[in-house]
């Protein structure tokens, strides 16, 4: 039944009136705002994305250590070069686990820190204090030797410009948006530009050793520059702060810790082939100048 005033209107030819003034009375809704489509990556991305990660630490680690001390022998160099690597893929697998567990069980894990607190660890902000620290010192090192490049070849091309303005661009536009974003996908681009700087790189010094004559690199021998070499492998191997995102931004259709570990031991194999390749070409190149990282 209609209200006494509704009814009166009604009757007097108001009930357009009535109904304008209640549209007009009735707050607007906006449309709510389109999501930007999140861009994913197949696995061999990720694969290409791993080593533009890994490989540019350092190319040089085993020529380093055959030309320090007594000089480390190839069978240890090698067999060293295969543990880390399965070791990185092996690890990276099992962080893609603990993600999975950890949705399965509805509980979200973006970061390393919240799988320490799934796990009931003591510390889990002590992690991302961590992480943050190294991921830090990395940009340092990048950034210091990107500008020593760009700085070499800003001289060669007669630009009146110091090192440290070089420092200061280089890190403000390509370094610091590639390493603030959430999206990994925007990587594959920059990525693939490394690995042909790498693959150039590693066949050039290969290509070195072949035609060079080299000299002889001990076959068993072992010495103190072994355990620098088998730190610097450590770290050569290790991306594991990217562990939880690298999983997360696969293909939600591709998306399984089996698949994930095909693309990490694929990156980590690749690294390795990149490492061994240069041993021969490093020394013959660099001799005792070759540098770990």
């Amino acid at each position: 039944p209609l209200s006494s005033k509704a009814h009166a209107l009604q009757l007097r030819g108001g009930t357009a009136t009535a109904t304008s003034t209640a549209a007009a009375t009735t707050p607007a809704t906006t449309p709510p705002a389109v999501k930007k489509k999140h861009a994913y990556i197949t696995p061999r991305e990720l694969t290409q994305i791993m080593v533009a990660d890994l490989a540019p630490h350092g190319m040089l680690p085993l020529a380093w250590a055959a030309t320090r001390g007594a000089g480390t022998g190839v069978v240890p160099a090698v067999l060293l070069l295969a543990v880390f690597a399965s070791s990185s893929a092996y690890t990276l697998y099992l962080a893609a686990q603990l993600a999975e567990a950890g949705r399965e069980a509805r509980r979200a894990a973006p970061a390393l820190s919240e799988l320490w607190r799934g796990a009931k660890l003591p510390l889990p902000k002590a992690v991302d204090a961590m992480v943050a620290l190294l991921c830090g010192g990395c940009c340092v090192f990048y950034a210091a030797f990107a500008a020593d490049l760009f700085y070499a070849l800003a001289k060669r091309l007669g630009l009146g410009t110091s090192r440290e303005m070089v420092l200061g661009v280089l890190t403000c536009i390509p370094l610091a948006p590639l390493c603030l974003g959430d999206d990994l996908s925007v990587l594959k681009y920059s990525s693939l530009a490394g690995l042909l700087g790498i693959a150039y790189t590693a066949s050039f010094i290969g290509r070195n050793g072949v035609t060079s004559d080299v000299a002889p690199i001990p076959a068993t021998q072992t010495c103190s520059g072994t355990l620098v070499l088998a730190n610097t492998l450590v770290v050569a191997f290790l991306c594991h702060y990217n562990a939880l995102q690298y999983y997360q931004e696969l293909e939600p259709a591709e998306r399984s810790p089996r698949t994930y570990a095909k693309s990490a031991g694929a990156g980590a194999l690749a690294t390795a082939v990149v490492f061994g390749c240069t041993l021969f070409g490093g020394v013959a190149a660099f001799g005792g100048a070759a540098l770990p990282n």
